[in-house]
């Protein structure tokens, strides 16, 4: 038996996070994704199962360690991809909110008179999508200036 399946009150917890990453788990995702794109990680797994399988030694020696190897690494290739989604949805969510505003009550329009209440909610819904739209081409401007 394993010194992790021995101790499992200690290896079954959290144990390379800091405080601050205990209280934004988010952040540990997000970071890994700045270092690495979902492709690269597919790489590195594949590497190291073709390692591992291509080895006569422990703990990968047998057919059943060889498998569960393989079972693991399909397993932790959907957590990666789950995280990565959990990272672009949590970028969506950071996106400023255009906060519902209540005018004051105006005149209802005569023919051809503006509904100023109407007009009003129509600019700030304007403004908000543009300021989405900005922060979206600042974001992959700053990508792209970061490859070169």
């Amino acid at each position: 038996m394993s010194h992790f399946q021995q101790h499992r009150k200690i290896c079954d917890l959290p144990i390379h996070l800091s405080e601050e990453e205990l209280n934004e788990p988010i952040s540990v995702i997000k970071a890994f994704f700045e270092d690495y794109t979902l492709g690269e990680v597919r790489e590195i797994h594949e590497q190291a199962v073709h390692a591992c399988l291509a080895s006569d030694f422990p703990p990968f020696d047998n057919a059943e360690d060889r498998d569960r190897l393989l079972y693991y690494r399909k397993g932790a290739e959907k957590v990666l991809e789950a995280a990565f989604l959990l990272v672009q949805q949590d970028k969506t969510a950071l996106l400023p909110t255009c906060p519902k505003r209540e005018f004051p009550e105006s005149k209802r329009p005569l023919n051809g008179e503006i509904d100023l209440n109407d007009l009003q909610t129509r600019v700030v819904d304007i403004q908000h999508k543009m300021a989405v739209v900005v922060q979206l081409v600042v974001e992959a401007w700053g990508k792209a200036a970061l490859k070169l």
